[in-house]
């Protein structure tokens, strides 16, 4: 067993690796620079899930399943779910999007880096929440009833009240000096 803190090659041949989450069962979802939506094994087998043609940003598994793939240049967040043959556009129209989450209540939020806004995306149609960021990037759950954004361009992290409607209260300071803040993520103890 590797020491904690120590790299580790997991798998290899993959082409620009961007987005990944694990499935509940244990298997980790990657998208690729190539459009590729790919499941690893434990064993670091792959199948491919999907091809979107689409360099992906990225990636989200909700608890139905169904993953969501974020393409960053022409602002499309994609559903491949499998219980359909070919994977779907769910919103288009999200300037630069970025990275995906679903909400306790199922709402899905996704973050548009090129317009420094987040916009729910749960009916298809982007719906604005928070507007004034400065490249928001990778998005997080966490502690009490808030959304950590990582805004790359500031190099911190702010959280922002997620009300149970789905709406965003003001952003609020969470971590600064995290240098060039991309995906994030929490622990199980809750250490983002």
């Amino acid at each position: 067993v590797p020491a904690v803190g120590t790299p580790v090659t997991f798998a290899e041949g993959v082409t620009g690796p961007e987005g990944i989450a694990f499935e509940p069962g244990g298997g980790l979802i990657v998208g690729t620079a190539t459009g590729q939506v790919l499941r690893f094994k434990p064993n670091a087998s792959r199948t491919v899930l999907a091809e979107l043609g689409e360099p992906l940003a990225g990636i989200t598994v909700l608890r139905d399943g169904r993953v969501l793939a974020a393409s960053f240049g022409p602002g499309r967040v994609w559903v491949v779910d499998p219980g359909e043959a070919q994977p779907r556009v769910l919103a288009s129209g999200v300037p630069g999007a970025n990275f995906i989450v679903e909400t306790r209540r199922h709402r899905i939020l996704a973050s548009a880096s090129s317009a420094g806004t987040i916009v729910d995306v749960t009916s298809g149609t982007p719906v604005e929440r928070a507007s004034g960021l400065s490249f928001p990037n990778g998005l997080a759950l966490g502690p009490g009833h808030f959304l950590y954004v990582a805004q790359t361009l500031m190099s911190n992290v702010v959280r922002l009240p997620l009300a149970s409607d789905g709406t965003l209260g003001a952003a609020q300071p969470y971590a600064t000096g995290v240098l060039a803040a991309d995906g994030i993520g929490f622990d199980r103890v809750g250490n983002l």
